[in-house]
């Protein structure tokens, strides 16, 4: 059990040390672009709210999991 445990052990270690080199270069990480597509997404869907606000939600709904049964369709 042990080289495998080891591989995948690395293999994590690899993808954090990745992850903290794309961000020493200003590069946005996959999920943060992911997030900024949501917010954007959001913000074209309900022109008439506060930008500011709509953009916080976008952030923090997990998954795009609002109620409105449109978010999910990609219009």
């Amino acid at each position: 059990m042990e080289p495998p445990m080891g591989q995948l052990s690395f293999f994590l270690l690899a993808l954090q040390w990745a992850r903290s080199q794309m961000e020493n270069v200003q590069v946005k990480p996959f999920t943060e672009r992911l997030v900024g597509g949501r917010v954007e997404k959001l913000i074209k869907m309900y022109p008439i709210y506060n930008e500011g606000i709509v953009a916080d939600f976008a952030e923090v709904d997990v998954f795009g999991s609002s109620e409105d049964p449109n978010w999910s369709k990609g219009d």
